[in-house]
């Protein structure tokens, strides 16, 4: 339950590609590698 909670409460990321460099993918990628993991903050 307090799973449910917790995805209805958190920031969810939309995905939009405006080109075709793929930036995009790598930048979002990068949110969750070690470093800036994004999920700790409860980012989806």
């Amino acid at each position: 339950m307090s799973k449910l909670w917790a995805l209805k409460k958190s920031i969810w990321v939309f995905h939009l590609c405006t080109g075709s460099c793929n930036n995009c993918d790598i930048e979002i990628l990068d949110c969750l590698t070690p470093k800036f993991d994004l999920e700790r903050f409860g980012i989806v």
